[in-house]
C-alpha cells in the first residue's frame, strides 16, 4: 500500500513495505528500488554568496584577514598537483561523468573557469529523459561539474541530468544511465541516503550497479555524507548510519577533512592573491576531521564528515591497512579531501561567486585526481580503485612505503545526534586512509610489476643442525617485506621480515609453505617452497678393543641418547651399551661380546639413533 506522509513540513508518498517479487521472476529481479518521492540528499554545506561572477570586473578578495577560500590553484598547491600539470598530466583524453538531476547554466561553468585561470573546456550535458528544469540542486551540480574539471582541467566532464519521477529519484536514473551506457571511466555522485532508509532493494540496486561499473572499468566516487556519524537522521540518539550510495564494496567513498590553519594563517596563506588564478595557498596545510557541528565552537547542526560501519556489507578482502577496524563489516570512508565551510570551495553559480563545503566537494575533486591517474596509466580504466588505494595505504602505514596519503590523526565526527569515531594513525572511519598527495599518488599508482622470489627451491636441512637461507625479491620497489602466507615452516625455523630463514630444526620431515614479498608500493609476489629436514645419522670414525674384560670402543659423532647397536645382523640390539658422550660408545659384555666376533672375521656393527638415523661399520678381531 502507498500512503501519504508529512515529513519536515512537506507531503510525501511512500510504500509501507517492500513489494513481493513473483517466484517466477525472483531469479532475475532483486526488488523494486523505490516507490516513493523522498529525494536523495545533496551533500553540500555552508553555501555563502561572495559576489558577482564577472571575469572582467571587480572580484571578492578570496584571501582577506582570517577568511580563506579554495580556488583551484589553492587546491593544486595544497594537495601537490602542480608537478603533474607541469609534466602534462592534466586529465586530457579522460572523461568524468557527474550524476545530477537539474539543469545547469553553461555561463556559470564558463565564468568559473575564466575567473580562476582554467582553460576553456565546457562540459557535455546529457538530458536523460524529460528535462528536469532548474531545481534547488543547481548549486550541487555546479560544484560537481566545476571542481571535477578544476582538478583535471583538460578532462571531458559529462554531466547527466534526469528528472525524478513519482517513484524513482533522478539520481538513481542518472547513475544507471552512466553505467548502462559505459559513459566514462570515472563517475562521481555527491548525494546520499542512509542504508537503512534505502531499504533492501535500494541497497541491492547500488551494489549491483557499482559491481557492473567495476566490471566495465568504471571507478565510482561517492560522498560520505555531511551529518557526521549520524547518517540516518538528525536529532536522534540512535542515528548511527552511513551513506548507502557510498558503502558498497565497489565504490570509493570520500570523506571530509578541515584545514588546521587558524592559529597561524600567514604560515599557509599569502596576504595577496595571484592575479591570474586567485590562488594564495603557500603549501600543504595540516588537516583534521571535518567537524563544524554544534559540538564545536562556531558550529551548528550535525555538519561533519560522514563515516562509520556498514550494516549491509561484510568487510571486503581488499580493506586491509593499519587502523582498519576488526569489525567484520565494510567501513567508510576510504579516502578524504577538504570539505569544511571554513576555507570553503569557490564555485560559480546563479551568476555569482559563492563558497561551499561538504563531502559534495571532496568526491568530484577526488574524481578529478583519478582522471590524472587514468591519463598517467595510458588511459586505461581502473575499475575498483579501492584495491590499489588500500595496497598503497597498507604499504605506507605498515612497512614504510611511499607517502601517498596525508595521515589525518586529529578530530572526530561526533555530532549532537550521535557519538561518532575519532581519527588515528593509519585508517580511521572519519577520513579513511587520509587525504592525497596527488603527485605521489599518481606516480606510485602504476599497476604492480611481476615480483619474483629467489631461490626457486631451498636446500634440505638436517635435524638438530642450524639452518639458514636467504630469500630475496626482485622486479618491484625496495625495500621488501617477507612473510609466510600459507602452509607452515618446519619446527624450529622462522622467517624474518627481511627474508632470512633460520633456526635449528626440531624434527625431520617435509614442510610446504608459500613466502610472499611485498614491495614499498604494496605490490606482492609469491613463491611456493618445499623444505625437507633430513635426519642426521650417527658417524663412526673407528672401533678399537679395550683390555680385559673384552670391550669395544666405538668413536664418532651424533650418538644420540637411546642409540641402539646391532651386531652381526642380529634382530635385537646389544643390551650392554654404555654411551659416554655423543662421540663415544662402549660395548661391554666380556666373553659374551667376544663370542660375537670370531677371530679373523669381519663382523658388521649397525648403530641406529632414535630418529632413525643409521650408520654401519665393522670390526675384525
Amino acid at each position: 500500500s502507498i500512503h501519504l506522509f508529512t515529513v519536515d513540513g512537506k507531503m510525501r508518498h511512500a510504500n509501507t513495505q517492500d513489494p513481493a517479487i513473483p517466484r517466477a521472476l525472483a531469479g532475475v529481479v532483486a526488488g523494486v528500488v523505490s516507490l516513493n518521492d523522498f529525494p536523495i540528499k545533496p551533500m553540500n554545506s555552508g553555501f555563502r554568496p561572495l559576489g558577482a561572477l564577472c571575469p572582467t570586473g571587480p572580484r571578492p578578495a578570496y584571501t582577506s584577514g582570517n577568511d580563506h577560500y579554495l580556488a583551484p590553484a589553492d587546491f593544486a598547491t595544497i594537495y601537490d598537483v602542480n608537478p603533474l600539470y607541469s609534466s602534462g598530466i592534466t586529465g586530457a583524453g579522460v572523461t568524468i561523468a557527474i550524476v545530477g538531476r537539474t539543469d545547469i547554466a553553461l555561463s556559470d561553468i564558463n565564468g568559473f573557469r575564466s575567473t580562476f585561470g582554467l582553460p576553456a573546456n565546457a562540459p557535455t550535458i546529457i538530458v536523460n529523459g524529460p528535462d528536469p528544469g532548474t531545481t534547488s540542486d543547481e548549486v550541487e551540480a555546479d560544484l560537481d561539474v566545476e571542481w571535477s574539471g578544476a582538478v583535471a582541467p583538460y578532462a571531458t566532464i559529462a554531466y547527466v541530468e534526469s528528472a525524478s519521477t513519482n517513484s524513482t529519484d533522478g539520481i538513481d536514473l542518472s547513475a544507471q544511465y552512466i553505467v548502462d551506457n559505459d559513459l566514462a571511466p570515472i563517475m562521481s555522485t555527491s548525494y546520499g541516503q542512509c542504508e537503512d532508509y534505502i531499504g533492501t532493494a535500494g541497497n541491492a540496486f547500488y551494489n549491483s550497479l557499482y559491481q557492473q561499473a567495476a566490471a566495465q572499468g568504471i571507478t565510482a566516487f561517492v560522498s560520505a555524507g555531511d551529518s557526521g556519524a549520524a547518517g540516518c537522521m538528525s536529532g536522534s540518539s540512535n542515528s548511527l548510519g552511513v551513506n548507502g550510495l557510498g558503502s558498497t564494496p565497489y565504490n570509493v567513498c570520500v570523506g571530509g577533512s578541515e584545514f588546521m590553519d587558524t592559529a597561524n594563517p600567514s604560515q599557509y596563506w599569502s596576504s595577496t592573491n595571484d592575479p591570474a588564478t586567485y590562488g594564495s595557498a603557500l603549501s600543504y596545510i595540516p588537516e583534521e576531521a571535518w567537524n563544524e557541528s554544534a559540538l564545536v565552537s562556531g558550529g551548528s547542526g550535525d555538519w561533519a564528515t560522514g563515516g562509520g560501519v556498514s550494516i549491509v556489507y561484510p568487510k571486503p578482502s581488499w580493506q586491509v591497512a593499519p587502523g582498519v577496524p576488526s569489525d567484520g563489516m565494510r567501513d567508510v570512508p576510504d579516502v578524504a579531501l577538504s570539505a569544511a565551510g571554513h576555507d570553503g570551495y569557490l564555485i560559480g553559480t546563479q551568476g555569482q561567486i559563492a563558497s561551499v563545503g561538504g563531502t559534495s566537494a571532496s568526491s568530484p575533486s577526488f574524481a578529478g585526481l583519478m582522471a590524472l591517474i587514468v591519463q598517467k596509466s595510458s588511459n586505461q580504466p581502473q575499475g575498483t580503485a579501492n584495491v590499489r588505494l588500500y595496497q598503497l595505504g597498507n604499504a605506507q602505514y605498515g612497512s614504510g612505503g611511499p607517502a601517498v596519503f596525508h595521515d589525518v590523526t586529529t578530530g572526530n565526527n561526533t555530532v549532537p545526534s550521535a557519538a561518532g569515531f575519532s581519527c588515528g594513525v593509519g585508517y580511521d572511519p572519519c577520513t579513511g586512509l587520509g587525504t592525497a598527495d596527488a603527485t605521489a599518488l599518481v606516480n606510485n599508482w602504476a599497476a604492480c610489476p611481476a615480483i619474483t622470489l629467489s631461490p626457486s627451491a631451498l636446500a634440505n636441512g638436517i635435524d638438530a643442525t642450524a639452518y639458514s637461507a636467504t630469500i630475496s625479491a626482485s622486479g618491484g620497489a625496495a625495500p621488501y617485506t617477507y612473510s609466510v602466507t600459507s602452509g607452515s615452516l618446519p619446527g624450529g625455523l622462522a622467517l624474518s621480515t627481511s627474508g632470512a630463514l633460520s633456526g635449528t630444526p626440531t624434527a625431520s620431515g617435509s614442510s610446504s609453505f608459500t613466502v610472499t614479498a611485498t614491495d614499498a608500493n604494496g605490490c606482492a609476489g609469491s613463491q611456493a617452497y618445499s623444505l625437507t629436514i633430513l635426519v642426521q645419522p650417527p658417524v663412526v670414525t673407528g672401533v678399537t678393543k679395550l683390555a680385559n674384560p673384552f670391550r669395544l670402543k666405538v668413536m664418532g659423532s651424533n650418538f644420540k641418547s637411546g642409540i641402539q647397536v646391532f651386531i652381526g645382523g642380529s634382530a635385537s640390539p646389544w643390551s650392554n651399551t654404555l654411551p659416554k658422550s655423543t662421540a663415544l660408545l662402549l660395548l661391554k659384555g666380556g666373553a659374551s661380546l667376544k663370542a660375537l666376533f670370531p677371530k679373523g672375521q669381519s663382523v658388521a656393527i649397525e648403530l641406529v639413533n632414535t630418529d632413525g638415523g643409521t650408520a654401519t661399520t665393522s670390526y675384525t678381531r
